[in-house]
């Protein structure tokens, strides 16, 4: 009989978003785990069980009455309906099969627990969406509908540990089963001091429930070795110590290789040592499908555990990140006093890092930066999710391939030539013997040995081609457990040495340092030639991956991938930026990260934390004696491409005029010198490091323009506002802290939208140099002294960094300026940005040069130079006067001149303009007065004009008004019967419809009960077969039977009737002889009778029996 269970239904694919196409949780995650069952591409040895639904009072027992029903009422409504709903519950989806699929998915999770319970070193793995690990009690949330963990912990046993690696923290178990001292969770998420999705406090190391244990992770990137490592060093002790009946896994593939939600690196093979190693302890395990995203990491992962639920898995390991170690240790320091084991753990490790002169780690008093993105509804439902780009995607599809067909070669490999590693026991005493190392522990008892396995034993496990455990003359196999060292050691009780732990500790010390450690276990250095240790860093504006030593073989080259990131009002609600936190908090130093043997590039740590950003990728085939191409190569590469959003470069000028300053303190001028796009050289040769971003609107104001340049903040130095005299838009001038960095915004952010429905996007060119010229001292500045105030006027701190300078001249810290709510200078009061100003176009053309206003009715349009629609305007209307606009200057159409300053000389009627030198007061006012009778005559008389005009205007417009009256009451009369007839259709189809929704729910009642008949008959149908398969290997068994019976019958009766006639032959003679007895008595007298004398003497010997052939014969 089996030991693993699948358990899993194809009906939970119906369980999809209805709204957002982009939306990551689809059915095609658990399609591609049906799709390789039904290909047959998964080993055997499983037995496969159709899912059933849940009953809705074993839901009840964690979830509340209203919340079910909620659901149940929501899926029956319209989308819209369900959309409403769903934003008022984080971050889920509901279409009109979820309450189904949910019933199922924790029905066919209670099965798989079931189908373990109480069987010793028996497994089970339920494939099911939705996911539980996120549900509430009385809540959604996370794509989780109920939470099929909690539902099955209340049918199984009293004592369950719950391990869930998902990438995001399970807050709603640690919700269900706060309290319960019985149940142990463990959970290892991305955290990033709260800022990545579920952004809570409680999913850190200090948390208010005493049954979680939390691993956060800062840094993405973890993979294989330093998720065994947590395994080994905190998940197993655990275990070990707890003893629990029952594990409940919550397998989240999310932190696999390629998933865009974790960005973490687990191969499929990491996911099935690590399942391996929970199925070796034969404690009764059940795994739950959680998250999982990248549909290649999934399906090949989903592979390996099936695999691994049988024999282990063997992995080859590098040593895990130091980063990582650390807050492992911080993880077990937090809870050591509730498991021995854990505690003598943390003292060998402590001891092991005093060895090595490491400070000791300690548990930081707060870790929790954080705060909730979206902490009250709405929340989003569309759009949250963007796609990669394709050339993301098949990359890591092309890598993962790469790594389960190399993993297959060598598990394929029997010949490993590892070196045996030696534990003896006896009498108490554990002597350990390596190749150039050997250790002594004394008066040894089962913790010891617990020790033991948990610090040497694992470690050495990681290195398993080069090592074998021979305990006590026996080789141990893949994986070694505790119970099997226990068993082979046999150690009794006894006083504990004083000495192992530092004995311990000094002998893992040197099995570290051996130089031949580790030194062949890169997994594809003889397959393609490059390293599988991939270097992600978010916010680069490349990843370089080094070349291995291997033979260089042909590899198809990548195409370079822009870099994609979410827009800055609507991010991915399962990220948040670091610095749209808590203002102030100290950020972490960069780090350097090599780049395929060449130059160091100072990356930030710490840029876009949280986000879910997608680095370039470039992948090179190079020889091993091949130079590999320097970052600047890559570099200029990634600068020639075309920005997002348009198919070309756009031609960006040499330099530009610029000017800033409140007018009425200062006002600086200058140029702007930039470099074209095509000239990348040039930008690389002379390390650039300042940006100019054209063209922002002026809609933006200073706190959106900090948030959209948030995530990337600690790269910027100093940023300055300046303008042109184009309206209603300004300019921002960056300078970077490197010129790697200037680089990478500029790729990140050129081209992309300002927000994320509108057509305004980012521009930037690189700067050269800028000339400023103030004007008072008239003398050209450099960027960096453009600034006034040594502190910023509303901290009073040092403007150090973070330095943004408005458009007045005053600079401030940016995060200060973000919190001043109003669109002043804190200091002068002038406008941060350039004041919006309203457009006035040609009503016609919408030209918004060269622009006449009609004096008479205020219409707008454009001089006879350009369009001439203020002219057309004139004709239509025999408005006369119109008005430039921005000018003073007035035009006569009836006269055809300017009217602004004529006066009418003598009687000639003649026009003359007014000069503005006029000497005398006395010229002057009778200019004046001369100016003001004029104009009204003008005025009068086309007043008087107009007024004819409109007259006969309205009087055609009312003969106009009359005839169409006429008809338009003809034309609804013909309406008012087409609707009467269309009023009558639509009752119709509604009595139709209404007949068909019957019709329908009849025919769906029907189809159910046909299914269930169906289904019962197939169930019947397959039992009778079982029956009659069973059935006819015991007819067959019976004529073998019969067959041999027969067989021995036939000789039995042929000796019978042999028997038979020789018995007859017999009686036949002994009636004879009787007969013969019968005539002699007759015979005999009384007399001769009486003389007679009976003499006694020998009996005569019998005569042997004739035969029947020698009787014939004396016949």
């Amino acid at each position: 009989m089996s030991t693993t269970t699948l358990v899993t239904n194809r009906a939970m694919l119906a369980h999809r978003c209805e709204w957002d196409a982009n939306n990551i949780e689809r059915p095609s995650r658990l399609k591609v785990i049906l799709d390789c069952l039904d290909k047959g591409e998964v080993c055997d040895g499983f037995t496969r069980v159709e899912g059933e639904s849940a009953d809705i009072d074993d839901i009840l027992l964690v979830q509340t009455k209203e919340y079910v029903a909620k659901i149940e009422e929501v899926c029956g409504k319209s989308i819209d309906e369900m959309e409403n709903y769903c934003a008022h519950n984080e971050d889920i989806y509901l279409n009109e099969s979820t309450f189904k699929c949910a019933l199922m998915s924790a029905g066919s999770s209670i099965q798989a627990m079931k189908a373990v319970l109480g069987k010793r070193g028996h497994n089970s793995f339920a494939a099911v969406r939705p996911p539980g690990h996120h549900a509430w009690q009385d809540a959604g949330c996370g794509f989780c509908i109920f939470n099929n963990v909690a539902i099955s912990l209340q049918l199984g046993c009293q004592r369950v540990l719950i391990l869930d690696w998902d990438v995001h923290a399970g807050q709603g178990t640690q919700y269900c089963i706060a309290g319960e001292e019985q149940i142990q969770l463990i959970s290892s998420h991305r955290y990033e001091e709260g800022r990545f999705w579920p952004q809570l406090p409680e999913s850190g190391i200090r948390n208010k429930y005493p049954n979680t244990i939390n691993l956060p992770l800062n840094e993405v990137g973890a993979g294989d070795a330093e998720y065994i490592y947590f395994l080994n060093r905190l998940i197993l002790p655990v275990i070990s110590d707890f003893k629990p009946e029952l594990i409940l896994l919550s397998c989240g593939f999310d932190a696999a290789l390629g998933d865009p939600e974790g960005e973490m690196k687990i191969t499929p093979a990491g996911y099935g040592t690590m399942l391996g190693h929970l199925a070796a302890m034969q404690i009764p395990l059940c795994v739950l499908l959680e998250g999982g995203y990248f549909l290649e990491s999934v399906k090949e992962s989903f592979k390996f555990c099936m695999e691994a639920l049988r024999p282990p898995l063997p992995l080859a390991l590098e040593p895990p990140k130091e980063s990582f170690k650390d807050q492992v240790l911080r993880t077990m320091i937090m809870h050591q006093g509730k498991f021995p084991i854990v505690e003598r753990l943390i003292h060998v490790l402590q001891k092991c890092r005093a060895l090595e002169n490491q400070a000791e780690i300690e548990v930081p008093l707060c870790e929790y930066f954080g705060e909730r993105e979206y902490g009250t509804p709405p929340y989003p439902t569309r759009n949250v999710y963007k796609p990669r780009p394709e050339g993301v995607e098949s990359h890591f599809r092309d890598l993962i391939k790469e790594l389960v067909l190399h993993y297959d070669e060598l598990r394929a490999e029997t010949n490993w030539n590892a070196e045996p590693f030696y534990i003896t026991g006896q009498d108490n005493v554990i002597t350990l013997r390596g190749k150039d190392q050997e250790t002594t522990i004394t008066n040894a008892t089962q913790e010891e040995v617990a020790l033991l396995f948990f610090t040497v034993v694992q470690e050495l496990q990681t290195d398993f081609r080069r090592t074998k455990i021979v305990v006590n003359g026996s080789e141990l196999p893949f994986p070694v457990t505790l119970d099997d060292l226990q068993k082979q050691l046999k150690i009794r009780a006894g006083s504990v040495d004083a000495k192992a732990d530092q004995k311990m500790a000094e002998f893992l010390r040197a099995l570290r340092r051996n130089p031949q450690r580790f030194s062949d276990l890169r997994m594809l250095a003889d397959v393609i030639p490059i390293s599988v240790k991939l270097e992600i860093v978010r916010g680069a504006p490349f990843v370089d991956i080094s070349p291995s030593e291997g033979p260089s073989k042909k590899v198809e080259q990548v195409p370079t991938v822009p870099v994609w990131n979410m827009p800055p009002k609507r991010r991915n609600k399962k990220s948040a930026s670091r610095s749209e936190t808590s203002a102030g908090a100290p950020l972490a130093p960069p780090v350097k990260m090599q780049h395929s043997g060449t130059d160091n590039v100072t990356l930030d740590k710490d840029a876009c934390m949280g986000r879910r950003t997608y680095s370039e990728v470039v992948v090179e085939t190079i020889k091993p004696t091949q130079q590999p191409s320097s970052s600047r190569k890559v570099m200029a590469s990634c600068l020639a491409q075309p920005s997002r959003g348009s198919s070309e470069p756009a031609a960006v000028v040499e330099k530009i005029a610029y000017y800033c300053g409140n007018p009425t303190v200062e006002k600086t001028t200058g140029l702007l010198h930039f470099y074209k796009k095509s000239d990348n050289d040039v930008v690389l040769d002379e390390e650039l490091n300042m940006l100019c971003m054209l063209a922002v609107p002026a809609t933006i104001t200073c706190q959106d323009l900090i948030d959209f340049v948030t995530p990337q903040m600690e790269k910027i130095m100093e940023m300055k506002i300046i303008r042109d005299s184009t309206p209603n838009q300004y300019m921002v001038l960056l300078k970077m802290r490197s010129h790697v960095d200037a680089c990478s915004f500029f790729y990140e952010y050129n081209g992309r939208n300002f927000w994320e429905h509108d057509e305004n996007v980012c521009s930037l060119v690189f700067v050269e140099r800028v000339e400023s010229i103030s004007a008072d001292d008239k003398g050209s500045l450099p960027f960096s002294s453009l600034t006034e105030l040594p502190t910023c006027a509303v901290c009073l701190e040092r403007m150090d960094d973070d330095v943004l300078t408005i458009l007045c001249n005053h600079s401030f810290h940016a995060r200060c300026l973000k919190q001043w709510t109003d669109y002043t200078c804190p200091v002068c009061r002038y406008l941060q940005t350039p004041e919006v100003t309203r457009e006035q176009p040609c009503n016609d053309c919408d030209k918004t040069s060269d622009l006449w206003m009609c004096l008479i009715c205020g219409n707008i349009g454009c001089g006879r130079y350009a369009e001439a629609h203020a002219y057309q305007h004139f004709l239509k209307t025999q408005h006369t006067y119109t008005l430039e606009v921005g000018g003073d200057k007035v035009w006569d159409y009836a006269g055809d001149n300017y009217v602004h300053r004529l006066i009418q000389v003598g009687s000639e009627n003649k026009f003359a303009e007014i000069e503005h030198n006029a000497c005398g007061r006395e010229d002057g006012d009778k200019n004046v007065e001369k100016l003001q009778v004029e104009y009204a005559c003008l005025m009068t008389n086309q007043l008087e004009t107009q007024r004819h005009f409109f007259e006969e205007k309205m009087r055609q417009t009312e003969e106009r008004l009359k005839a169409e009256s006429k008809v338009i009451q003809s034309q609804i009369g013909s309406l008012s019967g087409e609707l009467n007839e269309v009023r009558e259709q639509n009752e119709n189809l509604k009595k139709k419809v209404k007949e068909l929704t019957h019709e329908k729910s009849a025919v769906e009642k029907k189809n159910n009960n046909v299914t269930t008949k169906l289904e019962k008959t197939q169930l019947e149908l397959e039992e009778e077969r079982v029956v009659t398969k069973v059935l006819r290997a015991d007819i067959e068994k019976l004529h073998k039977k019969i067959e041999q019976l027969e067989t021995s019958n036939a000789a039995t009766k042929a000796a019978c009737l042999q028997e038979m006639n020789e018995y007859q032959e017999q009686i036949r003679d002994l009636m004879a002889h009787f007969n013969a007895q019968v005539l002699l008595k007759d015979e005999i007298t009384e007399a001769e009778s009486a003389e007679a004398s009976v003499t006694v003497g020998e009996a005569p010997k019998p005569a042997p029996t004739p035969t029947r052939r020698q009787r014939k014969h004396k016949k």
